[in-house]
Order: structure tokens, then sequence, then C-alpha cells
């Protein structure tokens, strides 16, 4: 493996209790979750460039409502992250970013078809500046387009998503706001990651801009099982007029497929 590029792919299955109010990705309001996650992280950096690749997907089922029979799903994610840095000065760096969000099957609330794969599909790509320390991150865009396109010509006509009639593509054109913390530490066996993301659109701003709140806690039992506490937060009028909350507590364990820096540590001691 070429020293220039860091690879690092895992799994994560996660049981727990979760609650949310006008989540519109779920239906039930209180419900125990199974989940599994896939999150591969493909850096290339080379003097003062770096190139950092994402992917981020997850798909769980629920009990609705503490009921024996198995429901629907919980968890239904599809995310991309392809971000360019050139350095600038110190930690700042020149940034180009894109972004993809999507799902991989029908959601159904009250037996209506609400969303599917690639409806909706966010995609966003922006220009601007990043500050990156070892724990956390800010990126900072004020030139930002941002695409939503709904793929499945069942939703077009059900005035979904801040769409028109017959309308499934809408375009955006902001400013771009992103705070990332990375395996911040708390306490012995606590650390916290997070991020806060806002879009304000300056053709419509009071009405197309958008907020996305992610904590997460993790509490580290042994090498395999760790605890965690999850707060989600999301606002937007385009969805909903409402904001959506969730809260997740629970279980996982993680397994490391392949991580790069630890194997070609371990060839430089052989």
């Amino acid at each position: 493996m070429n020293a220039n590029w860091h690879i690092n792919n895992k799994v994560t299955f996660n049981l727990d209790e979760a609650y949310h109010e006008n989540w519109v990705k779920d239906v039930a309001t209180n419900y125990i979750i199974t989940s599994a996650y896939f999150l591969g992280r493909y850096n290339f950096s080379a003097n003062d460039f770096k190139w950092e690749n994402t992917v981020d997907f997850g798909y769980g089922l629920y009990l609705t409502d503490f009921q024996d029979v198995l429901g629907n799903k919980s968890e239904d994610k599809l995310n991309f992250t392809s971000s360019l840095n050139y350095k600038m000065i110190d930690e700042l760096n020149y940034n180009f970013n894109f972004d993809l969000k999507s799902q991989w099957s029908e959601t159904f609330k009250d037996n209506a078809l609400t969303s599917n794969f690639f409806s909706p599909l966010y995609l966003m790509a922006s220009l601007g500046a990043t500050y990156s320390k070892k724990e956390y991150s800010v990126l900072f865009s004020p030139l930002t387009a941002k695409m939503l396109y709904v793929g499945d010509e069942r939703l077009w006509n059900q005035g979904l998503f801040g769409l028109a009639d017959n309308e499934h593509i809408n375009y955006n054109f902001g400013a771009y706001a992103k705070f990332n913390l990375i395996s911040w530490k708390v306490a012995d066996n606590i650390t916290a990651d997070g991020k806060f993301e806002l879009f304000y659109n300056y053709a419509k701003p009071l009405k197309n801009m958008t907020e996305n709140f992610e904590l997460t806690l993790n509490l580290k039992v042994n090498k395999w099982l760790s605890a965690f506490f999850q707060t989600y937060l999301i606002f937007d009028k385009n969805i909903i007029d409402k904001l959506q909350f969730k809260q997740r507590f629970g279980l996982m364990s993680v397994i490391q497929l392949y991580d790069s820096d630890k194997k070609n540590k371990k060839n430089k001691t052989e």
C-alpha cells in the first residue's frame, strides 16, 4: 500500500432504544433498534495536498412500540463525502467539498410512499476554506451549490421536499458552514463525535435555511463492546415545518476490517 494513502474500514452492529419526534424517515416514536453500519475512510496526502473521502452506509430495523413483531426500517442512509484541501498556512486550507446523501429503500408512512432510493438525493458542492486540528475541523464556504433530485415519479406530485407539482429537481445557491468534532476525549474511556451543518440560501434565506446537528458520546466497555448515546436535530422547512428530533441509547460492537496505518506500522517493526 502506497504510504500516501490512509485507508480505514470498519463495520458496527448496534442494539439500542430510540425515541423521536417529527422524524420523517421513521414511523414509530419509541422503539428498539437493531442496525448495521459501514464506515470507510480513503485519504490521500502528499506535501501540501490532501484528498479525503468518506463512505457512510447504514441500515436497521426496529420493534415498533416495544411489540414482539418486527417492524419497518429504523435506519437508512447512503452518504458519500469527498474533500480536496490545499494548504494555505498552518492548519488553514483552501477547500473544495462534495457531498452526496440519500437512502437505500422505500419508506412508507400510513401506507403511503414518502421516500425511496435517490428520492430524495441531495448533492452539494462548495468552495471555501477549512481549519483542521486533530479533534475538530471547521469548514466555511461562501460559494455553495445545492441540488435536490427525486427520481421516483410516484413522489413528484405529492408536495414533498418543497417541490412543485411535476417538479423533481431543485437548485439552490448560498453559503455553507460545518463544524466537526472528532473523537474528542471527554474522560477516560469516553469520547465525543459530532457535527453541526448550516446552509444559508442567498435567494430565499428564511425559507431554505437548513440546519443539521449530531452528537454521539461513546463509552468503551472493552475491546469489542461500547455503550453510546446519540442526539440528532434537523431543521429543514422544505421537508417539514417542524424541528426533527431523534435520540438513541444502546450498545454497539465495532469490527475493524482494515487499517492501513496499523498495517504499515506492523510491517516496519517486522
